[in-house]
């Protein structure tokens, strides 16, 4: 027996055969006949794989004019479609294909799709199963009211439990999940947390679910129904039974109001579990009017007011870190996101403050990174792990100095699964979104590895002026004032992030290695709606200075020379390295601290290293002049020999956009001995002075740069 499959096309102004009959009138006949001409010939071993994506590829041409709800229909059944085939990657592969290049979506967005809807199936038939295992295990006994049977050898398994628990501890309420970890809801004074469920805690909870705990034993060779307690080993293995994934899963635990989408449009999220954006909200919060686009934008550049920033795109990309944790924790925003890497030239800048802002307007906590050496138990990626661990979206590695190198941190930039795997001391493995946190870090003077570079956001900062007046409020100082108005600037981050969404979720075309998309929302942003200069200007100078170890230290040291005023003035290799341990600044390559000569031999090396075949370079708004110079020899026997000599100044104002920086006085250029003051140098050719340094001796002339 032959059997044709007649496909009704897509595109037909009704989708059944009444319908087009009613539609069509006369026509119908006619068009109907069609149809069966170019139906589809069934062969009779067709699989529930393969027949569903034959007629797809049949109905191409008619996908591709869909358009309105007809097209969004469409577009639902074919995620669907590759949803059900994750058993069959090659079909899915067909699928996704289709949606991106014949409906025009882009494949990080189609995968996403996927992702959401596989995981709603899975769900789903979670449920399906667990009420059947509930109908199994929980029934009527007498005047006894529901039982819960509890594993036993023969009669009762592992997964019929888990399958009558869950839906037990779901309904009871106050129950999550943190990817596999099963988590309780607490208040802790006037914060709320979410801790693991031990398995003692599981086997004294479920005595409070208003059932009563069965299992069957053998009594006088009866198997009969009695009364019993959840053994210590069973509650383990039913906090790993994968029944738990009927829990709502918690990406994070917040206590402000989150940004999320619904239908494509912006929403607003104030109390109990959001199931879109996987978020706490705890407790319940409330929302001021919302303000118009302009007052929002007021709003937010008075965060900012006060702060000196090394250029007008550092304020661009501080702007961009504040809006990311808004639009990232309710993901409106679902993009890898890189790290912020908050640099000043001297302490007391508000490099901390500028973190500390940015918890108050979302009324959070800040989770520390301590800073240890070593790996292993206490080493930095176990304190990292914790900081993660603690559930904060705002993440800080406060005042970090010295090299950055973390294996945790990088494999948490690069993860592209979704979830990263972290653990702690004496608990198991758990996973945590990377797309939830925003990482921090604060430093007058870290190097970093490229990778970790490729993958951080620069905002440099300079120390206002001594005496500088910083506006004071009702409240006390800036901070003290956001803290107590948090809600009005958390309304103003929402309303730029609403007006992003109602734009259509505008990119421009900007590259950033792997946080391309975080980069393009960025720019978009900051350009359109706060009219600031481009995200990404001035980083790649930025990053080449903080990848090597020697311009840091000569940033360091440049930054030292203008703190002490001496700006301008003439040093010998040995006079930086003396002005190295002074300022504290450790010297890349140097084994042995307080070894002068050895010292002395670095800093050379360094700057031989740093100027290359160059007379002069910049370390951030600083230049370095190099001259040789005749030195006589201290020795005795006579002659001179020639010597490097070293002069800092600021930047000229044509390269650099940077005001001066207030403890950095430009000074004329002079040498380090004062004796000979009728001998200038010219700072803009010091390799043709003659400054009589005096005379060396026979190891400066050995060492000398």
């Amino acid at each position: 027996m032959k059997l044709n499959l007649i496909l009704i096309p897509v595109e037909s102004p009704e989708k059944g055969a009444d319908d087009l009959r009613a539609k069509l009138g006369a026509a119908f006949c006619g068009f109907f006949d069609g149809l069966t001409k170019s139906a589809y010939p069934m062969a009779g071993n067709e699989d529930s794989y393969s027949l569903p994506l034959d007629l797809v590829h049949r109905q191409l041409p008619g996908l591709r004019q869909l358009q309105g709800a007809s097209k969004e229909k469409a577009e639902k059944n074919l995620i669907t479609m590759a949803a059900r085939l994750e058993d069959d990657p090659l079909r899915q592969e067909e699928v996704k294909k289709i949606i991106a290049d014949d409906l025009g979506h882009q494949s990080g967005v189609v995968n996403q799709a996927i992702r959401v809807k596989r995981k709603t199936i899975r769900l789903k038939r979670r449920q399906e199963e667990a009420e059947q295992a509930r109908k199994k295990c929980q029934t009527s006994r007498g005047g006894r009211g529901e039982f819960l049977v509890l594993p036993s050898e023969e009669n009762t398994s592992f997964c019929e439990t888990a399958g009558a628990l869950y839906p037990l501890l779901l309904k009871k309420g106050n129950y999550y999940r943190q990817d596999r970890s099963v988590c309780t809801l607490h208040r802790v004074r006037e914060n709320y947390v979410l801790i693991p469920m031990t398995p003692n805690q599981l086997r004294s909870r479920s005595e409070k679910l208003d059932v009563t705990l069965m299992r069957y034993a053998y009594i006088n060779f009866v198997k009969k129904l009695v009364q019993s307690n959840m053994k210590h080993d069973e509650a383990n293995v039913l906090l790993e039974a994968e029944e738990a994934e009927i829990l709502p899963n918690v990406r994070g635990l917040v206590s402000y109001p989150v940004l999320t989408v619904k239908n494509d449009r912006p929403k607003i999220h104030l109390d109990g579990y959001d199931e879109y954006s996987e978020i706490l909200v705890k407790p319940k919060q409330e929302m001021p009017v919302k303000p118009t686009i302009s007052q929002a934008v007021d709003t937010l550049n008075e965060l900012f007011k006060d702060y000196h920033f090394l250029a007008p795109s550092d304020k661009s990309r501080a702007m961009a870190m504040f809006l990311t944790t808004a639009l990232t924790t309710g993901r409106v925003m679902q993009e890898e996101v890189p790290m912020f890497f908050i640099e000043a030239d001297k302490s007391a800048t508000g490099k901390g403050m500028l973190v500390d802002l940015m918890a108050a307007v979302f009324n959070l906590e800040i989770s520390y990174v301590a800073k240890h050496e070593g790996r292993g138990a206490g080493g930095q990626d176990e304190s990292f792990y914790a900081a993660l661990a603690r559930g904060n979206p705002l993440v800080l590695f406060d005042n970090w100095r010295g090299k950055l190198a973390s294996e945790a941190l990088e494999m948490f930039m690069t993860c592209r699964s979704g979830m990263v795997p972290i653990r702690l001391p004496f608990e198991k493995y758990r996973g945590v979104d990377p797309r939830y946190f925003t990482l921090t870090m604060t430093s007058n003077g870290c190097e970093l590895t490229p990778d970790q570079a490729n993958r951080t956001i620069f905002i440099r900062l300079r120390k206002q002026p001594e005496g500088y007046r910083f506006p004071e409020y009702p409240e006390g100082s800036l901070l003290e004032h956001v803290r107590a108005n948090w809600k009005k600037y958390l309304a103003a981050v929402y309303a730029v992030g609403a007006e992003w969404i109602n734009r259509g979720c505008e990119r421009t075309n900007v590259s950033y290695n792997s946080f391309t998309g975080w980069a393009r929302i960025m720019d978009w942003i900051v350009q359109e709606i706060f009219k600031l200069p481009p995200l990404l200007e001035n980083m790649e100078e930025e990053k080449k200075r903080v990848t090597s170890p020697d311009m840091t230290f000569l940033r360091q040291l440049a930054i030292a020379v203008a703190t002490r005023h001496k700006l301008g003035t003439v040093f010998k290799a040995g006079e930086l390295s003396a002005l190295a341990f002074e300022a504290s600044i450790v010297i890349p390559g140097l084994r042995k601290a307080g070894d002068d000569d050895a010292a002395k031999k670095s800093v050379g090396m360094i700057m031989t290293r740093a100027f290359g075949e160059n007379d002069t370079i910049t370390a951030d708004i600083y230049k370095v002049s190099r001259f040789v110079k005749q030195v006589e020899r201290k020795d005795g026997k006579g002659g001179s020999f020639p010597s490097k000599m070293y002069v800092f100044e600021l930047n000229s104002p044509a390269t650099n956009t940077a005001e001066t920086p207030p403890d950095a006085t430009e000074v004329p250029v002079r040498p380090v001995d004062s004796a000979a003051p009728d001998s200038p140098v010219n700072p803009s050719k010091p390799h043709e002075q003659a400054v009589d340094e005096g005379t060396a001796d026979k190891s400066e002339e050995e060492s000398a740069d």
